[in-house]
């Protein structure tokens, strides 16, 4: 595939504005891009390569494209770092915050940020979880977009509907996910605190 073809087939996920910088990093980084069905528990994902393939970064469809050039410079950090240093670093340790910080600061400078993005994300720099405050006030707005809510915003013990149509009784919060039971079959599952609800109801 050439660079003309890669940039149409990605053009309508990340803005206008980054589209050349993310077409040549595919190319010089040498990695496979997916674009990924809706998934529940994640907004994207990189996968090391394996068996000579080429790694993957994978992203959900779904995402608005401020938010989807975020979560695509997330995992592109992983990626570097995975280069850099294999699996001698922890997932979000020291190494992958100061890549993907160096990845944002260069997308400012570089203006690959609409404009309406672009305090956000500066302001979001200056805090020690930045990663965490930045892909959050992207999501939330993601969410307010689609009149949606979120699992972490749900009251205690009520029973909450996905929009993949199943429905969870929330039991506990445990760190960033909620430990919830199917409705249906009376199993126990551990649903990400950001994963949009269509409807609920309380006990």
């Amino acid at each position: 595939m050439d660079r003309r073809e890669l940039s149409l087939l990605i053009k309508d996920y990340f803005p206008e504005s980054a589209l050349d910088y993310v077409t040549n990093q595919i190319i010089s980084l040498n990695f496979k891009l997916i674009i990924s069905k809706k998934r529940f528990s994640r907004l994207g994902v990189f996968r090391p390569s394996k068996n000579n393939n080429k790694p993957v970064i994978s992203i959900n469809y779904d995402l608005d494209k401020n938010l989807f050039f975020i979560v695509y410079l997330h995992e592109v950090a992983h990626l570097m770092v995975w280069n850099n240093y294999k699996k001698r670093t922890a997932p979000h340790g020291r190494e992958w915050k100061e890549q993907y910080r160096k990845i944002l600061i260069e997308a400012l400078n570089k203006n690959l940020f609409p404009e309406e993005t672009k305090e956000s994300i500066i302001n979001s720099l200056t805090r020690p979880n930045f990663h965490k405050n930045l892909q959050k006030k992207f999501s939330d707005s993601s969410i307010e977009n689609s009149n949606l809510t979120r699992v972490k915003n749900l009251p205690e013990n009520c029973i909450f509907t996905l929009c993949n149509g199943r429905s969870f009784k929330i039991i506990r919060k445990i760190r960033t996910r909620y430990k919830c039971q199917d409705v249906k079959n009376g199993k126990y599952y551990l649903v990400n605190s950001q994963a949009e609800v269509t409807s609920y109801s309380t006990l």
